[in-house]
């Protein structure tokens, strides 16, 4: 009698979040984003194969059915491939890996256009390989493969690691796995010759990114913006 009124508990506050749909919703983003990476060479892949053939037949309206190169004629489809090829497989690929990326880092919008910068670099390689001018004749070796496939990663890596240093410490070890990446398609398949080698050996490197990229994300501190509660506070 004549006592306080005990004060009630205070509801919880809206915007707290139970640590185990935390820990949940945090497994669900990292299985979707490192499956995603390990594929995103796969997909990108089959969707370039599928869309190459858009500016394939405007080149053919172009120049025709077959081309003169070094004083040989070629057939217009199967010289011109590779050069429309690998710049439409770049841009699919950024665009692919950014939207994963876009995930766990911000500011990550300048990734599509050093991708795709990175991967028409690969004119160099992909000119010395056809030899378009009949001046520099390269062996067609598995050795030479696997150091194509060094260069490659040494472009790609150093154009995204440009773009991956200004959110990721220690990103510099972004350059070697491409580079190891590569160097192991290019060794395991040496001259690819057919769909199926093709889109393992572009599945190698997505592989070795994406495990460097677990402990490099890892170690990222919890952005403030995106930042959950990791507890309930203690109700009074």
């Amino acid at each position: 009698m004549g006592g306080q009124r005990p004060p009630k508990h205070p509801h919880p506050p809206t915007n707290c979040v139970s640590p185990m749909i935390m820990k949940t919703s945090d497994k669900t983003i990292d299985g979707v984003f490192y499956l995603g990476w390990v594929s995103s060479g796969f997909f990108s892949f089959a969707i370039t194969f599928a869309l190459s053939w858009v500016p394939l037949s405007l080149i053919e309206k172009v120049v025709g059915d077959t081309i003169l190169v070094a004083g040989k004629t070629r057939i217009t489809e199967d010289y011109m491939l590779a050069y429309a090829f690998i710049p439409l497989y770049g841009v699919i690929l950024g665009i692919i890996q950014y939207l994963l990326l876009s995930l766990k880092l911000p500011r990550m919008g300048w990734w599509v256009l050093t991708t795709t910068l990175g991967w028409s670099l690969a004119f160099l390689d992909i000119g010395l390989r056809y030899n378009p001018l009949g001046t520099i004749n390269v062996p067609n070796s598995i050795w030479y493969s696997m150091l194509a496939g060094i260069i490659l990663g040494i472009i790609i890596g150093v154009a995204q690691w440009l773009i991956l240093r200004a959110n990721v410490p220690k990103a510099i070890w972004w350059i070697p796995t491409n580079m190891l990446g590569f160097a192991i398609a290019g060794l395991i398949f040496g001259d690819i010759s057919g769909l199926y080698e093709a889109l393992v050996a572009v599945t190698i490197p997505s592989l070795c990114t994406a495990i460097v990229l677990w402990p490099l994300l890892k170690k990222l501190p919890r952005d403030e913006t995106y930042e959950r509660p990791e507890r309930f506070q203690p109700i009074p």
